[in-house]
C-alpha cells in the first residue's frame, strides 16, 4: 500500500516547485493550468473587479499566481484563478 507525505502550509510555502499546487488537508495537489476560454474568463474577471476595487480602496486583487490559505486549523491553501481581498483583511507587508 503507498503512502502519501502529508505536507504542512509552511512547508509548501517553503518550497520552490514550478507549477500550481493546491494544499487539501496536507496533500499536495497539482493544478492543471488555465488556457483557452477559462484563461479569458479569468482575465476578463479580474479586470472588472480591479476596476471597480482599485478606485474605491476596498482592498486587493489577487491572479492565478495567488496562494491561500484559507484556514488556520488545517492544511488548507488554494489557488483561485482569481481572488479579492478586502482590505482589512490583508496583512501589512514589512
Amino acid at each position: 500500500m503507498a503512502t502519501t507525505k502529508l505536507w504542512t502550509v509552511a512547508e509548501l510555502e517553503r518550497t520552490s516547485l514550478a507549477g500550481r499546487f493546491e494544499l487539501i488537508d496536507g496533500e499536495m495537489v497539482e493544478m492543471a493550468p488555465s488556457g483557452g476560454d477559462a484563461s479569458g474568463i479569468g482575465v476578463t474577471v479580474a479586470s472588472l473587479l480591479f476596476n471597480h476595487v482599485r478606485p474605491r480602496g476596498l482592498g486587493r486583487v489577487f491572479g492565478a499566481d495567488g496562494r491561500f490559505v484559507l484556514y488556520h486549523d488545517r492544511e488548507l491553501i488554494r489557488v483561485p484563478d482569481v481572488a479579492f481581498v478586502r482590505g482589512e483583511r490583508l496583512t501589512p507587508v514589512g
